[in-house]
């Protein structure tokens, strides 16, 4: 995406989500946070901090792979399958 990409934590102890959002040239521009992935992905899109729907596509997938996570205590890792 040429606004830049994202990274995703999950924080289980605190039940929260973080996601960090690089630009272009790897700063860190924002970060959001929330309960669920569904917050923080309208969040970032009322931010724009998308402008590629694929992009935007991976992001609610990979935001809901760490909801899910979090919630079942699983390791979440980016860009990998969740394993039990």
């Amino acid at each position: 995406d040429e606004k830049g990409f994202f990274t995703i934590k999950p924080f289980p102890s605190e039940r929260i989500i973080r996601v960090r959002h690089y630009n272009s040239k790897h700063q860190l521009a924002a970060e959001v946070e929330g309960k669920t992935a569904e917050e923080i992905y309208n969040t970032i899109c009322r931010e724009k901090l998308v402008s590629s729907l694929p992009h935007a596509a991976y992001l609610g997938s990979e935001l809901q792979k760490a909801e899910i996570a979090m919630k079942k205590g699983l390791p979440y890792v980016q860009d990998e399958p969740l394993e039990a």
